[in-house]
């Protein structure tokens, strides 16, 4: 399955043209608790972040109370 939608689009939208998903490359992401491809678009403001990496660093945690720092 395809996901350039939500992956490699996105960033080309914004001018960046390099980027690559693989073993041992950083990565900024998001993990919701919720497919957003499989849920009423209304609702989507709904989800929970879960997990969110930036240049490969945890920076959200939902389970982890403390604040996590950059």
């Amino acid at each position: 399955m395809r996901c350039g939608g939500l992956t490699v689009d996105p960033y080309r939208t914004v001018g960046r043209v390099r980027g690559i998903l693989a073993v041992g490359a950083v990565a900024d992401i998001t993990v919701l608790d919720r497919d957003p491809r499989a849920v009423n678009p209304e609702t989507l403001g709904d989800a929970v972040v879960l997990l969110t990496l930036v240049d490969g660093r945890v920076v959200i945690d939902a389970n982890d109370q403390r604040a996590v720092s950059s």
